[in-house]
């Protein structure tokens, strides 16, 4: 079902997106609900997003703050399934919206970097891929990549909200990491 409300997004009529957004923030934080099915719920809430409701106010922030959270699973889960899922959602946070705080931003790309240490070869290409084209899309995250930039604070990667883990404050190191990954193409990427 939300496979299909997130394919059919463009039709649904506007009077409804007020209750379906609260059915969807109610299904992705519900305890009943798999990873994989609350990853679909933020899916079909993106999608909706990025269609026409410009003119809506709509609030996606739990949407992002579930997203950001439901990551860390990734490793624990079955990676086949879920890594298009997230990539299709971090394709339409980053892409398709037109306003992200800086923080958001920064946090996520440091989520994605994480990431790539705790999943397989396979996965870990997919979020390298995305991570490169989001760093090349936001050229301020190249802060990310300097170790002589300064920052105040402390980067807190526990907190499951992202404008609140001061990610500016952090650097990338995982790639580095990555360039002695047993799989060469990880270690090229």
């Amino acid at each position: 079902v939300l496979q299909g409300l997130g394919r059919f997004a463009r039709l649904i009529s506007v009077d409804y997106f007020q209750d379906l957004f609260r059915v969807l923030e109610d299904v992705t934080i519900s305890p009943d609900v798999t990873v994989e099915q609350s990853l679909h719920c933020v899916l079909a809430a993106l999608k909706i997003l990025s269609g026409q409701t410009d003119f809506l106010n709509l609030d996606p922030r739990q949407f992002y703050v579930h997203l950001y959270a439901s990551m860390l699973r990734l490793g624990s889960a079955d990676e086949s399934k879920l890594t298009p899922c997230i990539l299709e959602c971090l394709d339409l946070l980053f892409k398709k919206r037109k306003q992200l705080s800086v923080q958001r931003i920064f946090a996520f790309i440091k989520r994605i970097s994480t990431l790539t240490l705790s999943v397989g070869a396979p996965a870990a290409c997919g979020l390298l891929g995305a991570l490169r084209s989001f760093i090349q899309a936001y050229p301020k995250s190249h802060r990310l990549l300097d170790s002589e930039a300064t920052n105040s604070g402390l980067f807190q990667p526990e907190i499951d909200d992202p404008d609140l883990s001061n990610a500016s404050s952090t650097l990338l190191w995982e790639p580095c990491l990555l360039r002695s990954h047993f799989d060469p193409k990880i270690g090229r990427a």
